[in-house]
């Protein structure tokens, strides 16, 4: 069966699909057929040349000056400046590149079938191009072709036509793939601008179908950056294995089954967690029920699986891990994850405010609309939920409706005592 990879359109956001590609190569999944559209068609000839240091090093070194021929540190005023004076920025440093490091040859004679999409600006009518439906020595030509992300670059004219970026078609080409026969599909969104006839909804669902998206966001488009391309590499790499399941995680990164090992490890506590999240009676009290329903739409929100112990556990972990800003692109087991998490919230200290909290609370003048909850971030409203919660759970389910997410990951900190 013929395994195609697809890769969306995205401008700087491309380094990511390089990570994919890493990742890719580690699993040892072959590749058959690949198809891109404007940054993807140029990751996929690299592919398809099958030179992946040199990919490494073009992304990790390149800068927006390199891309657009800019002759200064690019700005937004000065890319305002090149679109509306000189109808769009000049690629002649993207065509320059592509000189440099794509061997037309190395990619006709690939043992992978590469295709891409670009659009004749007269019309807007697209091209779903196969290399062999491009005429020797023009490879590179259509590669810009099918990059020239108009009006913020200029069209790019090829025997006097003008054609445009594909995404103006189709950011990410299945269906280019599929003519040519793909029975599986690995597919790259970079949630990028342009058009998609695919349906996500359906790709995400499709059992032959595996479809990577970015779980963090990659920046401008338009701007690039060595530091930023080599933090999207990363998240590519590890949102692929992820997306294999080899790891777990969504915004973090986790080694696999933790979670399930966690919830057996934890019996008694989870068995705690668990009746919160069924109403049980606490202390003599039940659970306010809006607060109880406001926690669980927020973890429904953020799953499309069942709400188990170990999926519950995932999320409530992930949600502390982004409120106190831990690092996700490091590959975590549950110790060095709590070990990062309990010295964040051990570093973080502002007593003033928790105890303006408990004043607040104890006068019963906590109210949603109050300047001095909006003025409180969310490491110490999440502090004070779990060190509150001890003493008064159904109080905190109270607040639970107004700050679902802190209360969430007040109650892992709680749960493994990471205060």
């Amino acid at each position: 069966m013929k395994t195609a990879l697809v890769l969306a359109g995205g401008g700087s956001r491309g380094a990511y699909q390089i990570g994919v590609w890493q990742a890719l190569r580690e699993m040892e999944i072959p590749i058959h057929i690949v198809t891109g559209t404007s940054a993807g068609a140029l990751n996929g000839a690299l592919i398809a040349q099958d030179s992946f240091e040199t990919a490494v090093k073009v992304w990790e070194s390149i800068d927006t000056k390199m891309v657009f021929d800019l002759k200064k540190k690019a700005t937004l005023a000065e890319y305002a400046k090149e679109f509306f004076q000189k109808g769009g920025a000049s690629a002649e440093g993207l065509m320059n590149l592509m000189a440099t490091h794509l061997d037309e040859d190395a990619v006709r004679n690939s043992p992978i079938e590469f295709g891409l999409v670009t659009v004749k600006k007269k019309g807007l009518t697209p091209c779903e191009l196969y290399t062999e439906d491009i005429p020797k020595g023009q490879l590179n030509d259509y590669l810009l072709a099918s990059a020239s992300c108009y009006p913020a670059v200029k069209s790019h004219t090829i025997e006097g036509t003008e054609y445009i970026d594909g995404g103006y078609y189709d950011n990410m080409p299945v269906s280019l793939a599929l003519k040519k026969g793909a029975k599986r599909l690995i597919v790259v969104n970079l949630e990028s601008v342009g058009l998609i006839q695919s349906s996500v909804k359906e790709l995400s669902q499709d059992k032959n179908t595996v479809y990577i998206c970015p779980s963090h966001d990659l920046g401008n488009f338009l701007i690039f950056e060595k530091d930023v391309a080599k933090r999207n590499i990363r998240l590519g790499y590890l949102d692929t294995l992820k997306a294999f399941s080899f790891f777990s995680g969504h915004n973090f990164t986790f080694a696999k089954n933790e979670f399930s090992r966690l919830s057996k490890n934890k019996h008694v506590t989870i068995k705690k967690w668990k009746e919160f999240f069924r109403a049980k009676r606490l202390k003599g009290k039940l659970l306010d029920l809006s607060a109880l329903t406001a926690l669980e739409k927020y973890l429904s929100a953020n799953t499309s699986l069942p709400l188990t112990t170990p999926v519950m556990l995932e999320i409530a972990a992930e949600t502390a891990g982004k409120i106190y800003e831990l690092n996700p692109l490091t590959l975590y087991t549950f110790d060095s994850f709590h070990r990062v998490l309990k010295e964040r919230c051990t570093n973080f200290a502002d007593e003033k405010n928790i105890s303006e909290l408990y004043q607040k609370m104890q006068q019963k003048k906590f109210s949603p609309k109050g300047d001095f909850l909006k003025n409180l971030d969310q490491k110490t409203i999440t502090i004070f939920l779990a060190k509150l919660f001890c003493d008064t759970p159904d109080a905190v389910f109270r607040l639970g409706q107004l700050f679902p997410k802190e209360t969430i990951a007040a109650l892992y900190l709680m749960i493994f005592d990471l205060l």
